[in-house]
């Protein structure tokens, strides 16, 4: 890690309070979405049918496309 010093030492730690004021109460909120998203993303690998896939596959039709 650098170290703050200088002409802009001021600016550089007002910059990274106000990134902390904001950042820091979305925090669980980011944490929420990727423990969703990694969820559903191992359900989908164990072989579980995701929501839209319960259709079976037209063979006649995918036999038609080759």
């Amino acid at each position: 890690m650098t170290r703050i010093s200088g002409k802009y030492a001021v600016g550089q730690l007002l910059a990274l309070v106000l990134v902390a004021i904001v950042a820091l109460p979305l925090l669980p909120l980011i944490l929420l979405v990727i423990a969703w998203i990694r969820v559903r993303d191992r359900r989908a690998a164990s072989g579980h049918e995701s929501e839209g896939s319960t259709v079976a596959p037209n063979r006649a039709m995918a036999a038609a496309q080759r």
